[in-house]
């Protein structure tokens, strides 16, 4: 895009066995507020990112994630 993401959130849903919506996270890739990496997403950038699962999914997961990017704050 033309504009500098400070903030992105994303939804992260875990499905059970029976593919039916078991827990939600909610994950922020870009985060102008983290101590570990501040920076914003640059106009014409892309950031790789990822993260850990073991402290989050829950004991009924059936091996399926959907992920969807629902927010952006820009600078």
């Amino acid at each position: 895009g033309e504009r500098t993401i400070k903030i992105a959130t994303m939804r992260v849903e875990f499905f059970d066995e029976a593919d039916e919506h078991s827990t939600v996270h909610k994950l922020f890739p870009v985060n102008n507020y983290s101590f570990s990496d501040s920076a914003a997403l640059e106009p014409g950038h892309s950031k790789e990112f990822g993260f850990p699962i073991d402290e989050i999914v829950p004991e009924n997961w059936g091996g399926t994630i959907k992920c969807r990017l629902i927010d952006l704050k820009f600078k």
